[in-house]
């Protein structure tokens, strides 16, 4: 097990405040008491910086020139996903949802093996694919191409997104409850999933 990590020459935002107080934290990422410490604590000095939580982004379509609905060699579309997850902490973000917008299921299929929660050192945690659709109401379709809309009673949630993107990849699902057979998509997707 490695050791403990203190952060030193920080503020905290503690009861509204902000607090200069030294931040300790184990190998496993659990805040632990500032004392006693081992001797092998690794200290950092984050020169007066402010810590705070991190931002989750919830729907993500790409960025970087690289977009989560267009693939063409695996090895690419794994090296964009690596490159935003490494570019988006600047931003603050510390964990994201890559969204994949309505398209066809043989694209949701081909993407989404690739969008499963996963970690990387220096990057932001990939949490688990957001699929928008393709269960949106046509008439409020905006952008999206109308020909990769489905009505959720004729359309199986696996046949969209196949069964094992259902259980490994997909954490958030955008649909409209208004829909036919929308409802029933909706206690299968809370029931099994």
């Amino acid at each position: 097990m490695s050791p403990p990590t203190q952060v030193i020459n920080c503020r905290q935002c503690i009861n509204g405040s902000l607090v200069s107080s030294p931040l300790t934290i184990s190998s496993d990422g659990l805040i632990i008491p500032n004392s006693p410490l081992p001797a092998d604590t690794q200290t950092v000095d984050l020169k007066n910086a402010i810590i705070s939580p991190g931002f989750l982004e919830l729907q993500i379509n790409g960025a970087l020139g690289f977009h989560f609905a267009h693939v063409k060699e695996s090895s690419e579309y794994e090296a964009g996903v690596s490159k935003l997850a490494k570019y988006i902490p600047t931003t603050g973000v510390t964990g994201f949802y890559p969204t994949v917008p309505t398209v066809s299921p043989e694209v949701f299929q081909r993407v989404l093996p690739f969008l499963k929660p996963q970690d990387a050192p220096d990057s932001a945690s990939v949490l688990g694919a957001h699929v928008e659709g393709p269960f949106l109401a046509p008439s409020k379709k905006g952008a999206y191409d109308a020909a990769n809309m489905r009505i959720p009673s004729t359309a199986s949630l696996e046949g969209i997104y196949g069964e094992k993107n259902m259980r490994d990849s997909i954490r958030v699902l955008t649909l409209a409850p208004e829909l036919p057979g929308a409802l029933e998509h909706i206690k299968r997707l809370k029931k099994e999933y």
